[in-house]
């Protein structure tokens, strides 16, 4: 059957450009007449077969008829519009679904934005094709980046512990809802870029860092950039470990259990991406004041606080961070907190280098100073730095040699 196009769409079609077909009607808004010629052209393109099976669609002159349809129904609030577009959604769907067109290409043919139309196709009930789908072992059409689905299928590799603390701390799981969870994607501050480039190597991926700008914080958007890689077998394995059951600032869940060879690459993973090391600057003596510390849920925290008890032996700290009823920091500090550092920051491991430096160098800082004098007592029940008098300058040397200054 003919596509039929009444009189209006004749002298619409003969305006060359898409902002001539705008122009037009907003100088003549469409009444119930035009909307009826519009109903006749849905009516003609549902009943042809052709549209979903064929080169209909294709032509300039029938696409150009989606685009009047698009414009004379935008805006538009009376009941036969709606219901009038809601037909043309399907009509776009069998473009999109059928003859595989993007929506980038729809949008350019058709002027709605992707956003807008993955949208409208959501509010009907139809899916839209994810680009997990996009892989080489679910079939044509093949993804655009390539990815190695199995890196943290075994976690006895210091890499994948290291890389899974990481993904615990900053990465978020990619699960549409009623769908089957497709990838992740991790957000971080610019100025940690190489973690970016480091996953990047790790999965084996050539996917796209890009630069966005976060949320609205507190009135205010934050650079970022943005790695996100889709694989159905990655997000099926991070879901099993429980990546699927946490919801951010809402729920406590535990960290992943990993084999005790590698406990300490995933806990420098999860400082890389949570935690901090932080130095009073209130404090004279070079090597004291210094704190390392871990922000997360209450489950986080009690598994750090066996983690580092059961291995070193010492007590973790716990407050409450901020008034969240279910985010704490947790922290060693003072004459420990090298001990922690040399755990989890060994000279030969993958880690972030604004972290690793000061780790570091309160490490060598401790063994200078114990080299030259200094030693560790109780006070009390306060175990700290005493005969530091000679050790001062030697520990403050090393501090700078590590780059790192004393007053941080």
């Amino acid at each position: 059957m003919p596509v039929l196009f009444p009189k209006t769409f004749e002298t619409i079609l003969n305006l060359s450009l898409p902002g001539d077909v705008c122009s037009y009607f907003l100088r003549k808004k469409p009444r119930k007449p035009e909307l009826e010629e519009v109903e006749i052209v849905i009516e003609s393109m549902e009943s042809s077969k052709s549209i979903y099976q064929h080169d209909v669609l294709q032509e300039n002159r029938s696409v150009d008829v989606l685009a009047v349809i698009y414009y004379s129904l935008n805006g538009k609030r009376s009941t036969y519009s709606r219901s009038l577009r809601t037909r043309m959604i399907y009509l776009l769907y069998a473009l999109y679904e059928n003859r595989q067109w993007s929506l980038k290409k729809i949008r350019s043919r058709v002027g709605i934005s992707s956003s807008g139309l993955s949208k409208a196709f959501s509010n009907q009930g139809l899916s839209a094709r994810s680009p997990a789908n996009r892989t080489s072992d679910a079939g044509p059409p093949y993804r655009k980046f390539h990815v190695n689905h199995c890196a943290l299928d075994d976690l006895n590799h210091p890499e994948a512990a290291y890389v899974l603390g990481f993904l615990w701390a900053d990465g978020r799981l990619l699960w549409p809802k009623n769908h089957s969870p497709e990838g992740i994607r991790v957000v971080i501050n610019p100025r940690d870029l190489e973690l970016l480039h480091y996953l990047k190597e790790f999965f084996n991926s050539n996917a796209e860092i890009k630069s966005i700008l976060s949320q609205p914080i507190n009135g205010k958007r934050y650079p970022g950039n943005a790695l996100t890689i889709y694989s159905r077998h990655l997000a099926d394995r991070l879901a099993d470990l429980g990546f699927g059951d946490r919801k951010q600032g809402t729920v406590s869940v535990a960290p992943p259990s990993v084999p005790r060879g590698v406990e300490a690459d995933f806990w420098r993973g999860m400082w890389d991406g949570d935690g901090h090391i932080i130095r009073d600057k209130r404090i004279k003596f070079p090597l004291s004041g210094w704190e390392m510390g871990l922000s997360g849920c209450a489950a986080t925290i009690d598994a750090l606080e066996y983690f580092v008890n059961r291995t070193l032996g010492l007590l973790v700290k716990r407050v409450r961070n901020g008034y969240s009823n279910v985010n704490y920091r947790g922290y060693v500090s003072g004459v420990r907190a090298p001990l922690l550092a040399d755990l989890l920051y060994p000279p030969d491991r993958q880690a972030l280098q604004r972290k690793y430096r000061p780790a570091q160098a309160i490490v060598e800082a401790r063994s200078e100073g114990l080299r030259n004098g200094m030693r560790e007592e109780w006070q009390g029940r306060r175990l700290v730095y005493a005969n530091k008098t000679k050790a001062e300058r030697f520990v403050a040397q090393k501090l700078r040699d590590w780059g790192v200054a004393a007053f941080n």
